[in-house]
């Protein structure tokens, strides 16, 4: 069963990438329900410097698809969110959730409300890292007090995710 399991990921990653690389060629954000279903399965798979890189990305699309003038000053504050991020992706592969959920908060905290007429792709990024924070608090929680989840579930925000993302969209 393993080798099938092991086949249908490699399927995932290969379909990703040229999904990915396709949309990158021509700047096309992904839609909210694609982006939001992509970052599920990366959460769902401890994909985490993966979620980072897919945050930052289509963020940066979204600014330059709506026309944002002072984009240098946006695109470091993505790659800050983006660095923060992939920093605490060992964190949570070494199972570390207690240390990952405070990280979260920093980086959290560090995002901006607005910037140069983002407010929408800000405030949805702030909440979405609240969102995950949540669910990896709550699993800490539970492994503290002696309970033993398989994994974080993250399945319960599909749509809690695809709603951040279309406030991204609607505000072009």
């Amino acid at each position: 069963m393993s080798m099938i399991d092991d086949a249908k990921d490699m399927a995932r990653k290969a379909t990703n990438k040229i999904v990915d690389t396709a949309e990158n060629l021509v700047g096309k954000p992904k839609s909210p329900k694609e982006l939001a279903t992509r970052l599920i399965e990366h959460l769902n798979h401890q994909e985490y410097t993966k979620i980072a890189e897919i945050l930052s990305d289509e963020a940066k699309k979204y600014a330059k698809h709506i026309g944002i003038d002072d984009f240098a000053l946006i695109e470091t504050k993505l790659d800050e969110l983006k660095d923060g991020m992939e920093e605490i992706a060992g964190n949570m592969e070494d199972g570390n959730y207690e240390q990952v959920a405070s990280k979260l908060k920093e980086i959290e905290a560090a995002v901006p409300e607005s910037m140069a007429g983002m407010t929408e792709v800000f405030t949805s990024l702030k909440s979405l890292l609240k969102d995950i924070t949540k669910v990896i608090e709550d699993y800490a929680n539970e492994k503290a007090i002696g309970l033993e989840p398989k994994k974080p579930d993250f399945s319960k925000l599909q749509e809690v995710f695809e709603g951040y993302f279309m406030k991204m969209v609607s505000k072009e």
